[in-house]
């Protein structure tokens, strides 16, 4: 669920990344790519980070669709 969520939130950013690099914006660039190296580094024996992961990836989901 947890691996689900951060790609759901890198794929939120790809549209986003794309307007913010026309705008000249690098900073939506670095989210995405702080979200991949979490993905990268989340494991299923780390069960404290994968519920934090969880919870700030439902968050995160929100805020991006709302963003439309």
């Amino acid at each position: 669920m947890a691996l689900e969520g951060i790609s759901h939130v890198v794929g939120a950013y790809s549209r986003l990344i794309a307007q913010a690099e026309e705008a000249g914006d690098a900073g939506r660039a670095a989210e995405q790519s702080a979200w991949a190296a979490r993905r990268k580094s989340l494991t299923p024996q780390n069960r404290a980070e994968v519920d934090v992961v969880t919870g700030e990836s439902a968050q995160m989901l929100t805020q991006l669709r709302s963003a439309r």
